[in-house]
């Protein structure tokens, strides 16, 4: 089951790794924000996103390591939700693989350690959370200027 769950998330198998985003891409969408929610709001939202998701992968490596689905699950799922609030569409859709797979071993009861597609899958979420939160502290020193 994990392993379809997998699939369908699209990680497990070489032909089914997506191909990474440009570099020149931005990793979250700042005008998009500001035109949803205002400059003032905007900043504020990215502020908070930034303070929540530093404690959030440290939750999610914690559990990784102990191999506890259900905060894997809980942890990716509300990632997924804040990347939407702030446009952060990559970081949404490694987190959304991320809560397919942890929910599957969760319902199953599992405790057992990720597989190294998992693995490689939160390492991917770690290094893609790092330059998006950087990207987004780059944009948010602007506001105002």
């Amino acid at each position: 089951a994990a392993a379809a769950a997998a699939a369908a998330a699209g990680i497990g198998s070489a032909s089914t790794v997506r191909p990474s985003a440009s570099v020149d891409e931005p990793l979250f969408a700042w005008a998009q924000c500001v035109d949803e929610y205002g400059e003032d709001l905007a900043a504020s939202f990215i502020t908070r996103f930034i303070s929540s998701t530093q404690e959030r992968r440290r939750l999610i490596g914690t559990a990784v390591a102990a191999c506890d689905w259900e905060t894997i699950y809980k942890e990716a799922h509300s990632l997924k939700g804040s990347c939407a609030y702030v446009h952060a569409a990559q970081l949404a859709q490694l987190a959304y693989e991320l809560q397919v797979v942890a929910k599957v071993e969760w319902q199953a009861g599992s405790n057992r350690e990720p597989e190294p597609d998992v693995v490689d899958l939160v390492a991917r979420i770690e290094e893609l959370t790092s330059r998006t939160l950087e990207e987004m502290k780059a944009a948010v020193g602007c506001v105002g200027s």
